[in-house]
This record gives C-alpha cells, structure tokens and sequence, in this order.
C-alpha cells in the first residue's frame, strides 16, 4: 500500500511529530517506508526519517507492506491528520 502527503505543518517535521510516527510505526510488523526525492527512509528509525529533513511543501509517499499493512495506514495516517503534519494527495 502507497499513499502520498504533502508537509502542511509550518514547521515541517519536527522531533516531537517524528517521535510519534516512528513509535506508532514500531507497534507493526509491516515494512513502512517514506519516500522523498528519491530517498528512502524507514519509518521505524527516527534516525534515518529525521535524515530527509522534510519542510513544508515537501511531497512525500508512504509504503507500507506486510501481513498488517492495513492497520498501520489506518493509524499512521490517523496520527498524520491528528497532529496536523501533512495532508493527503
């Protein structure tokens, strides 16, 4: 599963946002991958999402797969629209 978001957040990614993402992407088994001008970057290290430097504007895809792929893009993206850090295109 892919969906694509664009940063909406004034500040773009900060630590406390990526915090959330990363802890709620480690509760799945799946795979969860973010893709930005062709980085790749995994979900579940704070390190290595923190590393593409996301600012607002920026265009990014989300993939997700794995035996619950469904479950964690009802989340992830749940915690995306919550604390406002982008919107779905």
């Amino acid at each position: 599963m892919k969906k694509k978001y664009i940063i909406s957040n004034n500040l773009g990614i900060n630590p406390k946002k990526a915090t959330s993402l990363v802890y709620t992407a480690n509760k799945f088994k799946s795979d969860i991958f973010v893709y930005f001008n062709e980085t790749k970057a995994n979900l579940k290290s704070i390190m290595s999402f923190m590393s593409l430097g996301l600012s607002k504007g920026d265009e990014i895809e989300i993939e997700i797969k794995g035996i619950d792929e469904k479950e964690a893009f009802d989340e992830i993206s749940s915690i995306i629209r919550n604390l406002k850090i982008a919107m779905e295109i």
